[in-house]
């Protein structure tokens, strides 16, 4: 469980450097886009941080598993073609097989286990 819990916090700060890194191609024509990639971009950081932390906390994992759906979905809204939309659906699609795997697991009896 703990590789898991790492692989998803791992993916969420990707996602997370990735808006970052995209705000300075949209700072000075579109400073909502701009806002709103920050945004976003610190929507997956506490999740991640608790995934990090305590691997077999499922209210992380149902977090993660919400917060990639959603994001899976704002991404196909805007219509990406090409690598831009095999990235999106290859990231989601592992975000959703990593959570889904984790949440099918028993909890241990002690969560330092």
């Amino acid at each position: 469980m703990m590789a898991l819990a790492r692989m998803a916090a791992l993916l969420g700060l990707a996602g997370a450097a990735v808006h970052l890194a995209l705000t300075g191609a949209h700072v000075t024509h579109a400073p909502l886009i701009t806002l709103a990639l920050i945004m976003l971009a610190f929507v997956c950081v506490p999740c991640s941080i608790r995934l990090w932390r305590t691997p077999y906390d499922r209210g992380a994992w149902r977090g993660a598993l919400v917060v990639a759906g959603v994001m899976a979905m704002l991404h196909l809204a805007m219509r990406p073609g090409g690598a831009m939309l095999a990235a999106v659906l290859s990231v989601a699609a592992l975000q959703a097989t990593i959570g889904a795997t984790a949440l099918c697991r028993p909890a241990p009896l002690h969560s330092d286990a």
